[in-house]
């Protein structure tokens, strides 16, 4: 993945992080708005919790994004909560929700119309 170093201003002093470079892709949904993958249609609903680490700060714990959706697709329909970068069993197949940006930053809240998520779905075959 590519890299690009970011030196962020600190107020007590200059440091520089490394973050992964973000682009908006076609296949990012924000809350609310409807998913196509493979054959499955998940809807963002709300973020239940983001505990990531903030990029200009060190943690112990990585921390996790959970996000509450709805999917339907191949006779189902249900809701559930998907954590980034596992796969849940949904519809016959298993549902990760891959990215969530953006990244978070210690000194800034992310309102829920900025979040944009991907997924991927394998459906079994």
């Amino acid at each position: 993945m590519k890299q690009l170093s970011i030196c962020l201003l600190l107020l007590a002093s200059g440091s520089c992080a490394t973050i992964p470079s973000q682009t908006l892709g076609d296949s990012e949904v924000r809350i609310g708005e409807l998913a196509y993958i493979d054959g499955l249609q998940v809807t963002p609903l709300h973020i239940t919790e983001d505990s990531r680490c903030a990029i200009d700060t060190q943690c112990v714990w990585e921390g996790r994004l959970i996000l509450h959706i709805r999917a339907s697709g191949y006779g189902d329909r249900e809701t559930l909560d998907l954590q980034l970068g596992v796969g849940q069993n949904v519809a016959g197949g298993i549902l990760t929700l891959i990215s969530a940006r953006p990244d978070p930053v210690s000194t800034m809240r992310i309102a829920p119309e900025d979040y944009r998520f991907a997924f991927t779905f394998n459906d079994g075959d």
